[in-house]
């Protein structure tokens, strides 16, 4: 009887270990362009932890770029990509809870892309979720929209410049047809002149 305690221990332990699982929504979270935007992560607390001992890390899932890091019981934000600078920033009240939600200031359409939520307390848990950019105050990006105005403004320069040239060939179409038509009747008139000594 006094070994059955000692049995179940390691069942116990790893009954508690595998309730630690990092939790995001599996459906895309749709953030409006220009608006805050929460991207919501979350774990299951393993019994009674220290925040000195808790981690979590933000990442773009493709490029593996730093979007948010805390660890040693505050932000380090070192490492972190200059696109996100001063835009990021967890909930530390809800820590303890197993909110490691990320909050994303002003969004914008460079910010779509998936998202990969770390969580450490004895180990590394992590879920990935999809974040896509929409709404009508969506604009261009700033060099986008400067190249769509160049080009705009060179085929405007191209569509004057080929209005004058048509309107020149038309101009020296004309001026050759009535020179045309001149030296014709001219030569018509020369004829009728030459013509008319052999009739008297």
């Amino acid at each position: 009887m006094t070994m059955l305690p000692l049995l179940l221990l390691p069942l116990l332990a790893g009954q508690v270990l595998a309730k630690f699982e990092v939790q995001v929504p599996e459906q895309p979270v749709v953030a409006l362009y220009g608006v805050d935007a929460t991207l919501d992560c979350s774990f299951a607390q393993v019994g009674p932890f220290n925040l000195s001992d808790l981690s979590v890390f933000w990442q773009l899932t493709d490029t593996k770029r730093r979007v948010h890091s805390y660890y040693g019981n505050q932000d380090q934000l070192e490492d972190q990509g200059e696109s996100f600078a001063n835009r990021t920033s967890l909930f530390p009240a809800q820590l303890a809870s197993g909110n490691a939600s990320l909050l994303l200031r002003r969004v914008g359409v460079a910010d779509e892309g998936s998202y990969t939520c770390f969580v450490r307390v004895d180990t590394y848990r992590s879920a990935a979720l999809l974040l896509q950019v929409a709404g009508q105050n969506m604009v261009f990006p700033p060099v986008a929209l400067w190249v769509t105005v160049g080009l705009a403004v060179c085929l405007l320069a191209l569509l004057i410049a080929l209005a004058a040239v048509c309107r020149r060939k038309i101009k020296e179409s004309c001026e050759e047809a009535r020179a045309a038509e001149e030296a014709k009747e001219l030569e018509e008139e020369e004829a009728k002149t030459a013509m008319t000594p052999l009739k008297s």
